[in-house]
């Protein structure tokens, strides 16, 4: 499938980098489905560093849409300066500052988890982690909570939806009719339903 990112960078919370793809319901058993292939987040690194790291996952990946906090200009800038040194043409990827309120997003990211349309590789730990304890107050993120791979996930997300479908049917999408390596939604936890109760208050994107 062809595979976007989402990055969230951080001063107080990691960095986060997700990796993702989107399937048409029309390619997948007549649902859509928004995987989450891969992931990495750390905290404390430097430009260089966060481009060294983000680097292996942008070849393995093929990514040539990164979809970014808007507010993080100048460190994304400093970061695509290291990366167009790599021997990948890194300067053919397409950086797009997401500027939008955060509602749209976070409704989004809701939606899709109320469908069980996502669906997450068990491997993406940390996500996983950010998905169970991800809370919501007045239609934003809750603060007292990290939150910065479940952001760079819906920088993601609402790239797709708003900048996509004409590319995302250009060809390039592979059906996947079984996803042996990834799970429906996340792993099996107490809170995992508390996603979909509309009245829950206090967790998961309904909290």
């Amino acid at each position: 499938a062809k595979c976007y990112a989402g990055f969230d960078l951080g001063l107080v919370d990691p960095n986060a980098f997700t990796v993702m793809s989107y399937e048409h319901p029309s390619l997948f058993d007549g649902e859509e489905a928004w995987i989450v292939h891969d992931e990495w987040s750390q905290s404390g690194l430097d430009d260089e560093k966060i481009a060294e790291n983000i680097f292996p996952l942008i070849r393995q990946y093929k990514i040539d849409t990164i979809f970014y906090d808007n507010h993080a200009g100048q460190t994304v800038l400093d970061v695509r300066k290291t990366l167009e040194q790599k021997p990948y043409f890194m300067d053919n990827i397409r950086w797009i500052p997401m500027s939008e309120t955060i509602e749209p997003g976070v409704n989004a990211l809701r939606n899709i988890t109320r469908r069980k349309a996502l669906y997450v590789d068990p491997k993406c730990e940390y996500l996983l982690d950010n998905l169970a304890t991800y809370s919501v107050l007045n239609g934003k993120p809750e603060a007292k909570l990290h939150t910065d791979s479940v952001d760079s996930c819906r920088y993601c997300v609402r790239g797709i939806q708003v900048y996509g479908e004409t590319e995302l049917t250009s060809g390039d999408m592979m059906v996947h009719k079984e996803l042996s390596h990834a799970q429906k939604l996340f792993r099996t936890r107490p809170q995992t339903d508390d996603l979909y109760d509309a009245d829950y208050g206090e967790g998961g994107l309904d909290g």
